[in-house]
Order: C-alpha cells, then sequence, then structure tokens
C-alpha cells in the first residue's frame, strides 16, 4: 500500500495525494524513519520472549567511535547477526555467539540520538538483529539476553556457534 501512494505516476492524482497528505498533518511535513512505517514481524524466525522491540526493523544510526567520523551502523559492524548493546547494556556479563558481531554503542557515540529515542521507546538495553535488520529480540536485562541466545541457538541449530568472550 505504501508503494502505490510513493509511486502514482498520474500527475494529478500525485497532486491530489500531496494536498491530502499535507492537510492531514496540518500543512507541516513530518519525517518518519522507515522502521515506523512498516508493520512489525509478528511469526517467524524471533525470540519467544516478547518485547515491544521484537519484530521491529532496527533503525539505521550513524554511529562515532574513537573521533572517527560518523558512520552508518551497517557500515561499521556489516550485515550479519548483529548484537547492538545500548549503554544500559554495556556492563552486562555476557559472551557473543561465533558470526554475531557485537557492536557497543554508548551513549555519546549515538550521534543523533536514534538508538537513544529507539531504547526509550522499546523499553529495551540490547538488540539481536537478524541479516535482514529485523530485530529477533529487545532484551531488558542480561538474564533476557540469555534466553534470546538460547532461543537463537534452538531455532538456528546449522549455525553451530561457539562463545566467544
Amino acid at each position: 500500500g505504501v508503494g502505490a501512494v510513493i509511486c502514482e505516476r498520474d500527475v494529478d492524482r500525485a497532486r491530489a495525494r500531496d494536498a491530502r497528505l499535507l492537510a492531514e498533518c496540518g500543512g507541516v511535513v513530518k519525517d518518519t524513519p522507515r522502521q515506523d512505517i512498516l508493520p512489525r514481524l509478528e511469526a517467524g524466525l524471533l525470540a519467544t520472549l516478547d518485547s515491544p522491540g521484537r519484530g521491529q526493523l532496527f533503525p539505521q544510526p550513524r554511529l562515532a567511535h574513537g573521533g572517527q567520523p560518523a558512520q552508518l551502523m551497517d557500515a561499521v559492524a556489516g550485515h550479519g547477526w548483529r548484537l547492538v548493546l545500548g549503554p544500559r547494556a554495556l556492563a552486562w556479563p555476557l559472551t557473543t555467539p561465533a558470526g554475531v558481531t557485537r557492536v557497543d554503542v554508548p551513549e555519546q557515540d549515538d550521534v543523533d540520538g536514534v538508538l537513544a529515542r529507539w531504547w526509550t521507546r522499546t523499553d529495551a538495553c540490547a538488540a539481536i538483529v537478524r541479516p535482514d535488520h529485523y530485530v529477533f529480540a529487545a532484551p531488558h536485562s542480561a538474564a533476557d539476553l540469555e534466553a534470546a541466545w538460547a532461543d537463537w541457538r534452538l531455532q538456528l541449530p546449522h549455525f553451530h556457534p561457539q562463545e566467544t568472550p
């Protein structure tokens, strides 16, 4: 449905659409991140423990680290499985399975506050992000994260991860 709205080719219909959308938002164009447009996944490769962030498309924040220029998270962490840790999760004692990229994001590295808003909105402290950028699990505690990893191992037995500190 979103594609049909965006891809209108008839000029008169596109103008009518634009006028209607502007009227609906009071004449002020509001940016909406892509993850807020797409519905969250409710089934499939997701952790058993539900949470507000599970099944959402994970945001694409700009991250800065060690005085380096800010880059999109994909440029920093690649496109495979990722464990993204927010400021409250950085002290958790944990291991990361082999083949999963750990992305530590202290508050100062979240250049635009994109992740800070996501952590607040979802009440999560970490996220296990699938290669397609959807959130497998969005745990609030270290115990929830360990349960999510156990779930991940059951759902992906062919992955055979080995624990690494």
